[in-house]
C-alpha cells in the first residue's frame, strides 16, 4: 500500500497527490509507521510538500502520527525537524481559489497547521531524552540527544512565525493562544515547547546553548509583553489566557 501511495504522490494530478497524502496520514494514524519509514518515502514527501498547502499539512500530520508511537530517530535522521522549522511560516498563505472565485487577495492563516508543527517538534524533542535515559529523574533534566537540531536558526524561524501572528493582526496572539485543538490549548503547547527547548539547552555548558537559552527567555518575555499590550484595548480582556513566564 505504501509503495502504491508513493507512486501516486508524484502524480501530475494535484487532486491525486492530495488524496494520496491523506491516505498516507491515515495509514500512519492507524499504526503502519514502520512500513512508511522502511519505504524511504520521506525525501519524496519533502520534495512535493511545496506544491499544495493541504498536501503539506497532511505530510506534517503523517510525521506527527509516526512520532507519537514510533522511534523518532528515523525522522530526525531524514531531516524532519529542519523541514518542519523551514515550513513553519507556511501557515500563512494566499488561496488561489478565494482569489479567483471571491476576488479575495489577502492572506489566510492555518493555525491548525502551525499547531501540528509545534506538537510534532515537541514530541520529537521529548523523545530525545529516552535515547540517553535522561528524562526527568529526581526533578532534574538530562542530556537530550536531539537538542542540537533545535538550534538558533530554528528558533529564529519560530519567532518569525509568531511575529507574523502578532504583527499582521492586532489581536492575533490573544486569539491564537486561546484556541483549543482537541484536548490541548495552543497556549499550553507553546509554553511547554519553549520551556522544553530552553531546558534542553540549559544543561549544556556551551556558548551556543547559553545563547539559545537566553534567546528563548527573551522570546517568552516578548510574547507576554505583546499579549499584555493587546489586553490594554477595551473589550479584549476576555481573550487573556494567562501566559505565565517561568521563574
Amino acid at each position: 500500500l505504501v509503495t502504491l501511495l508513493g507512486e501516486l504522490l508524484v502524480s501530475q494530478d494535484d487532486d491525486i497527490r492530495v488524496e494520496a497524502s491523506c491516505l498516507l496520514s491515515f495509514a500512519a494514524q492507524k499504526g503502519h509507521n514502520w512500513a512508511i519509514l522502511e519505504s524511504q518515502i520521506i525525501p519524496t514527501l519533502f520534495k512535493i510538500s511545496h506544491s499544495d498547502s493541504i498536501l503539506r499539512w497532511e505530510i506534517v500530520k503523517t510525521f506527527k502520527h509516526i512520532a507519537r508511537t514510533s522511534d523518532t530517530s528515523y525522522l530526525v535522521r531524514d531531516g524532519v525537524v529542519k523541514f518542519v522549522f523551514n515550513n513553519l511560516s507556511a501557515f500563512k498563505e494566499y488561496d488561489n481559489v478565494l482569489a479567483s472565485v471571491y476576488n479575495f487577495m489577502g492572506p489566510t492563516y492555518n493555525h491548525g497547521y502551525l499547531f501540528d508543527c509545534l506538537l510534532l517538534l515537541d514530541t520529537i524533542l521529548l523523545k530525545g531524552y529516552d535515547l540517553h535515559h535522561g528524562a526527568a529523574v529526581n526533578n532534574s533534566i538530562g542530556y537530550n540527544a536531539y537538542v542540537g537540531y533545535y538550534d538558533r536558526e530554528c528558533m529564529d524561524k519560530l519567532k518569525n512565525a509568531l511575529d507574523t501572528v502578532t504583527t499582521e493582526s492586532r489581536y492575533g496572539l490573544a486569539n491564537l493562544l486561546q484556541m483549543q485543538f482537541g484536548e490541548i490549548r495552543f497556549e499550553t503547547l507553546l509554553k511547554d515547547f519553549l520551556k522544553n527547548v530552553r531546558e534542553a539547552h540549559g544543561v549544556i555548558d556551551t556558548d551556543l546553548s547559553r545563547s539559545i537559552y537566553g534567546f528563548i527567555q527573551e522570546l517568552e518575555f516578548s510574547l507576554e509583553a505583546k499579549l499584555k499590550e493587546c489586553m490594554e484595548s477595551p473589550g479584549q480582556g476576555s481573550y487573556y489566557t494567562n501566559f505565565t513566564l517561568p521563574i
